[in-house]
């Protein structure tokens, strides 16, 4: 594409029957320069597998959704696994690495963002819109700038298509920081539960990692939590790790505008979140919900 040109869709590959089974793998979508608006490697409205798909991101701007694999069926229980963004220079409103409104497991699933100039709202490794599972999808971010980071998200979809709280879990997910600029949220995982629908939710056993870049703004102090939920019975998280520099003490980060969490629970209840403190001289603006702290200087 040109640099002026707007292409609204762009697919790697498609199929676009809703009862097909057959199988949207290994294709890759190219983006160097122009504008669109919609862009996925590869996509489904039906019920095959959704692997191994790739969106390369070289420059442009996308105005919508960036997704490496999608996967648009609520009747679908097929796993997405292996579909990936690869982002090193643009500009996007949100990626995900995989996306599905069916059941099935979400797993393996990655953003790699890169690029000083590359700015982003939104960075999810896999996003869960009909409570299906998400584990170990990951986001790594190098350079650029995002406002909110996701290792693995999970909801439910009303039906004004609205974002609400489900019964997914969101387990083993990880998001590393080794430079860049993140402006407000940092989450291993979010999973979002529904006291109204009487549902609740998990997200145990996620990772962050921060080696270098900026987190957090001097106008916005931003959140980090190893795991997050919301409402509902049953809702909670464990587990969940927090690595504050590289384990050979490697640390260019800057955190004093940063809110580090193991979790988002507000009882005096045993977590298991654990911090590890690999880096000298690490300053946050402070730090809660840990059950552990490991000092390794």
């Amino acid at each position: 594409a040109n640099a002026a040109d707007l292409v609204e869709e762009v697919y790697g590959g498609m199929a676009s029957v809703e009862d097909n089974t057959g199988a949207v793998d290994h294709n890759t979508a190219n983006m160097k320069n122009g504008t669109t608006h919609l862009l996925y490697g590869g996509y489904t409205f039906g019920k095959g597998a959704v692997t191994n798909n790739k969106v390369q991101f070289d420059g442009g701007t996308s105005t919508g959704y960036v997704a490496g694999g999608y996967l648009d069926n609520t009747a679908s229980t097929v796993e997405m696994t292996g579909n990936k963004v690869v982002f090193t220079n643009g500009t996007a409103a949100e990626l995900a690495g995989a996306d599905s409104n069916g059941k099935g497991k979400l797993s393996g699933n990655t953003v790699d963002f890169g690029g000083a100039a590359s700015t982003a709202e939104i960075l999810r490794g896999a996003l869960a819109e009909n409570e299906a599972a998400v584990e170990g999808n990951g986001v790594t971010m190098t350079a650029g700038t995002a406002e909110s980071v996701y290792g693995g998200a999970t909801y439910m979809t009303d039906p004004s298509n609205n974002l609400v709280g489900g019964n997914g879990r969101a387990e083993k997910n990880t998001v590393a920081v080794t430079g860049g600029t993140v402006q407000a949220h940092i989450y291993g995982a979010k999973a979002a539960g529904s006291a109204d629908r009487n549902v609740g939710c998990r997200a145990d056993g996620n990772i962050v990692t921060i080696t270098g870049g900026t987190i957090g703004t001097t106008m916005q102090a931003a959140n980090v939590y190893g795991g997050k939920t919301t409402e509902g019975p049953g809702s909670g998280t464990t587990d969940n790790v927090m690595n504050l520099g590289a384990e050979d003490g490697t640390y260019a980060a800057d955190l004093t505008n940063a809110q580090v969490h193991g979790d988002n629970s507000t009882d005096s209840a045993v977590n298991n979140n654990v911090l590890n403190v690999h880096g000298k001289d690490i300053t946050v603006k402070s730090v809660d919900n840990f059950d552990k702290y490991n000092f390794k200087l």
